[in-house]
């Protein structure tokens, strides 16, 4: 591939937005000029079966006008390489909406899902009675749903996707990633209807809805899906029995769960017969506020101006700024961040799909001014919010500092009063006269120590000496040792608590559980725990968490939890979660996943519902 900007035809392709050498964002000669250049990826040119299939169903989308597809604006040739020209459309697509959520610990709403599901249906509808052809996309995926930053939902990459179904054209081969989309008689021999594409819909829904992979619990795992064999591969799809999303998010009702369900049906015949009876049974549960619900939740989760910048900025370099060696080269320090602004690969440039132009014009006064989008007002904007930082920050801060001159001062307080004794070098403290424990309250053991072990010496009614409060620990987050806030009192050693004497004791010496020291090994434990639970590889995450736990890393509780979760083990979940929690006692994200995990165990044993 030669280096951009370069020539492709009539076009000027500006920047490759995908990890191939198929799409870039393109400029076209006249106004408005600005798409999108889809071309065959490098290593399938050679194939004719693939080429021709990309002709046909070029020539095909570009007759697609629709409210839910991307327009396809010029389809042609160039030196016998075919390729077609498509609009803007400014947005992410819903894998990568989809992860940021995970990133962020967001959840995007029923409302919202719903919104997005009848889009979809209605762009498949108006594909699979298109002229009566027999139209079947046969690669619908989150990542080739584009979502607006207006709350619009549109469709992409016909080109790669469609076949025609009644001159018996062969499908298309299929990726790992895509496995979770294919009906499973995507898989065999058999013929493919427009029933498949409502398969991969119900998947998608599913996914949106849950929060989690379609086939996180399958047997084996899904990453154990690209080592099996075809037929291995059948068998698991197929015997694949998923959960109901509600058990996943408890604010999916029954019904929902029921068109869902009966989506992803592995009998076709079982399913929708068609995207409108789809659609017809999820608009009793939408809502019209479904539309600004994906706009809100888009806007917070990725920065529409900023992509705007970047963009118009590119451009104007490719159209007016030569480097020495002849290509356009964007404005010293411009950022080009990651986005999806075609839906099939994150783009590197993470461009906006509409320009915004650097000023607004002159003023009444003949002065020119800054457009809402402009470099000035973006650096403006981000002034007032690092000084709010700096105002949260400082003021925590001197916060924390007053805490801990109180803290000191009260513990100066009772060592002169003599309620608590001062520690010596070697860990112990010495009381001025005898020791003595309350008859009423329990000893406790006392922290082990390099030279010794005493018992606290503290009764049961005395409040323990209050420390500085923390906010919930991230997610999986290893739990800092809890250190005391202030010396124990000295027990002399005739009165340490031990076996004979609690065995014939009527109290019960309850002894205090400590943290392990987490060791190398255990945290490389982790952290290989942690990498494989993000790549979905649950039954590795599930092993590393167990090896770090054996190394005494208690923060592997939360991560093992999770991974039960996924596979559907909720007694196990609620159980390292359970641990998770006694850890972290105030941490009310651990709180909210013992609770369902709880109700997801809770359902499993009462049996699904009639």
């Amino acid at each position: 591939m030669a280096s951009l900007p370069t020539l492709f035809g009539r076009y000027r392709l500006i920047q490759n937005l995908g990890s191939g050498d198929s799409v870039f964002l393109a400029v076209a000669p006249g106004p408005g000029g600005e798409c999108v250049v889809r071309r065959p990826p490098s290593d399938r040119r050679n194939d004719s079966e693939f080429m021709s299939r990309f002709r046909r169903a070029a020539h095909m989308s570009r007759r697609l006008a629709h409210e839910g597809w991307v327009a396809v604006q010029d389809v042609g040739e160039v030196d016998g390489e075919p390729y077609l020209a498509e609009e803007f459309f400014e947005g992410h697509d819903l894998a990568e909406m989809s992860k940021r959520c995970v990133t962020e610990t967001r959840r995007i709403s029923v409302i919202s899902a719903l919104h997005i599901a009848c889009a979809i249906s209605r762009a498949l509808g108006f594909l699979h009675e298109f002229e009566g052809l027999g139209l079947v996309h046969r690669k619908l995926q989150p990542a080739r749903v584009l979502l607006g930053y207006q709350g619009g939902v549109k469709l992409l990459d016909l080109a790669s996707g469609c076949a025609v179904t009644a001159d018996g054209a062969p499908g298309p081969a299929f990726l790992a990633e895509e496995l979770s989309y294919l009906a499973p008689e995507q898989l065999g021999s058999g013929p493919v209807d427009r029933r498949a594409d409502i398969y991969a819909l119900g998947v998608v829904l599913w996914e949106t809805l849950a929060g989690c992979p379609f086939l996180s619990n399958i047997e084996g795992g899904q990453a154990g899906l690209v080592r099996a064999t075809h037929e291995q591969l059948i068998d698991r799809i197929r015997g694949h029995r998923p959960p109901s999303p509600s058990l996943f998010n408890p604010e999916v009702k029954a019904e929902l769960d029921a068109v869902v369900m009966q989506a992803v049906a592995k009998a076709s015949e079982q399913r929708f017969a068609t995207a409108g009876e789809f659609e017809r049974a999820l608009l009793p549960m939408a809502s019209e506020a479904g539309r600004d619900a994906v706009a809100r939740l888009l806007n917070r989760l990725f920065d529409a101006n900023r992509e705007r910048e970047q963009r118009a900025a590119l451009l104007a370099a490719a159209a007016g700024h030569e480097s020495p060696a002849g290509r356009a080269q964007p404005p010293t320090g411009l950022s080009l961040l990651e986005s999806s602004v075609v839906g099939v690969r994150r783009p590197p440039s993470g461009l906006g799909l509409s320009p915004a132009p650097v000023t607004a014009g002159p003023s009444a006064d003949g002065t020119p001014t800054a457009s809402p989008h402009s470099r000035t007002t973006v650096v403006s904007r981000n002034a007032q919010w690092l000084r709010r930082f700096v105002l949260i920050f400082g003021a925590a801060l001197m916060a924390a500092i007053v805490f801990n001159i109180y803290m000191t001062r009260r513990l100066d307080a009772e060592v002169k009063a003599g309620k608590v004794q001062e520690p010596l070098a070697g860990g112990l403290a010495l009381a001025p006269g005898p020791a003595r424990l309350p008859q009423a309250s329990p000893v406790r053991a006392a922290r082990s120590a390099p030279s010794a072990t005493v018992a606290t010496g503290l009764s049961s009614d005395e409040p323990p000496a209050p420390r500085p409060s923390r906010g919930p620990e991230p997610f999986g987050a290893t739990p800092s040792p809890v250190r005391p806030s202030r010396p124990a009192a000295a027990v002399p050693a005739a009165m340490v608590a031990t076996p004979e004497s609690a065995a014939g004791s009527a109290t019960e010496l309850p002894a205090e559980k400590t943290r392990p020291r987490a060791s190398g090994e255990g945290k490389k434990a982790l952290a290989e725990a942690r990498a494989a639970f993000e790549r979905d590889d649950f039954s590795r995450a599930i092993l590393e968490g167990r090896a770090a736990l054996a190394a005494g890393e208690g923060g592997a509780h939360a991560i093992l939890g999770a991974a039960y979760f996924k596979v559907g083990r909720f007694e196990d979940a609620v159980r390292e979660y359970g641990e998770a929690l006694r850890l972290e006692p105030g941490n009310p994200a651990l709180a909210r996943r013992v609770e369902i995990a709880r109700r997801a165990a809770s359902r499993r044993a009462e049996g699904p519902s009639p």
